[in-house]
Formats: C-alpha cells, sequence, structure tokens
C-alpha cells in the first residue's frame, strides 16, 4: 500500500500551513513541488557542476553532459523506449506540451485529423491543441464526464477511426 505520509514527507512545502490548515496542492500543470531529492540534486549540481551541457569542450561541460545521457538512458530503461535519444528533457509539463503539439503534431496530423482531450483538462493543457486544429484544420473533440468522472466507456464512445491524438493528462 501507497503510504501518503512518507511521500508528502518528502515535500518541505507540504509542511508549511495556510490558515492553519495543510497545504493540499492541485495546480501542478503551473509549478509543482519538488521533493527533498530533487531540491538536493540541484543544489549539488548549482554548487559543483554547474554549466552549460552541449556547450563547452572542457571537462565540467563534458561530466554534465555524460550525467544527462545516463540519465536519459535510466529513464529509457525505465519506460520500454528504444533508444535513450528519444528521451526529451523539458522544463515542464506546459513546454513538453508544446513541444509535443508544435512538432510532433503539426508534422504528422491532417486535415479533419481528430485531437480528442479531456473535457476536464487545465487549459493551460488544451490550449495548445486548438492552435493546431486551427492552423491544420483538425477536429477537436472532448471527452464527456460521467459525474465529473472520466471513464473508460466514454472515451470509448467517442473514438473513430479518424482519431489521430489522444491527451489524457491524469
Amino acid at each position: 500500500m501507497i503510504n501518503i505520509q512518507k511521500i508528502r514527507n518528502d515535500f518541505t512545502m507540504l509542511k508549511t500551513k495556510m490558515n492553519r490548515k495543510k497545504i493540499i496542492y492541485f495546480d501542478n500543470a503551473s509549478t509543482t513541488f519538488k521533493p527533498n531529492s530533487v531540491i538536493k540534486a540541484i543544489n549539488y549540481y548549482i554548487r559543483n557542476k554547474n554549466s552549460n551541457s552541449l556547450r563547452g569542450d572542457y571537462d565540467l561541460c563534458y561530466q554534465v553532459d555524460q550525467t544527462i545521457t545516463e540519465t536519459r538512458k535510466l529513464i529509457a530503461n525505465f519506460i520500454n523506449a528504444k533508444l535513450f535519444k528519444e528521451i526529451v528533457f523539458a522544463s515542464g509539463a506546459i513546454m513538453s506540451i508544446n513541444l509535443i503539439a508544435f512538432s510532433y503534431a503539426m508534422k504528422f496530423l491532417k486535415k479533419d485529423d481528430e485531437i480528442l482531450l479531456n473535457q476536464a483538462e487545465h487549459v493551460s493543457s488544451i490550449l495548445h491543441w486548438y492552435w493546431v486544429a486551427k492552423l491544420i484544420w483538425a477536429k477537436k473533440k472532448f471527452i464527456p464526464l460521467d459525474k465529473g468522472q472520466l471513464t473508460l466507456k466514454n472515451v470509448q464512445k467517442i473514438v473513430t477511426k479518424k482519431l489521430k491524438f489522444l491527451l489524457l493528462l491524469i
């Protein structure tokens, strides 16, 4: 069983109280609290390795490049990607969605293809798809909710052969 308290303990921000109550945070599409392990890693990098990857031919840059390559390999292995070079890092979820929308989708989607979006998704997650649909004349459709819930049944109802892209952020 997942120990929620153990997970919360790794996030210093969640120990903060607002109006004498524990924080419950749902705005991760905007900014995500960092666990202590990430804060420690960032602190270590700034103190000991601060350089720009792929921007220099000196040892410090090479060490950072190697760390990034090893991290890509670990992630590729974890998600069963064929090539570690398929792993792309972005500054956040919105930038990642933007990259997908304006690189992959703009290249492979065509007129009348369907983009299926979650009706409950945050506007920052779907705005890109409005632009893509408009630019290439694709159709955007929304999965209806069932009493506020996203259900597989409702997804199955709306899927057609024209579906080319499905965005489900949970």
